[in-house]
């Protein structure tokens, strides 16, 4: 369609945003796009801060042929979902669609959060004395 595009690189940032300030427990942000014009007036160095800030994993699904129009874009959607444990697939027909949302929500409900922590003190290990045998 001719002189539409994508706010992808703003849509990123708000919802980056209002998970930072929600503070869910495991916070996911799921992008599903096609490539086309950006928008969006955000440079990569802001979305990135956001998403960091937020601790949200960015999963992006591009459908479509790979053509990209926006560096910013460009470095968010490589960048991001490293970045962040996501992922980033591209889709070449949106027929694939659906089989690859499932596999990402099995993905989700298959993960678990680990959470390391010390006790606040230390068992000190008692020491025995040792038997040695004596050599002869």
């Amino acid at each position: 369609m001719s002189g539409s595009g994508t706010y992808l690189l703003d849509a990123i940032t708000e919802v980056s945003q209002g998970i930072a300030k929600r503070g869910p427990v495991r916070p996911v942000i799921v992008v599903v796009t096609a490539e086309g014009p950006e928008l969006s007036y955000r440079q990569y160095q802001e979305v990135l801060s956001a998403l960091k800030v937020s601790g949200a994993q960015l999963h992006v699904m591009v459908v479509g042929l790979p053509r990209n129009f926006s560096d910013d874009r460009s470095i968010v959607i490589g960048q991001g979902p490293r970045d962040s444990g996501g992922s980033y697939d591209n889709i070449l027909t949106g027929m694939a669609l659906t089989g690859r949302l499932k596999q990402l929500a099995a993905e989700l409900t298959g993960q678990w959060r680990v959470t390391y922590a010390r006790p606040e003190t230390l068992i000190r290990r008692r020491r025995s004395p040792s038997r040695r045998p004596s050599r002869a």
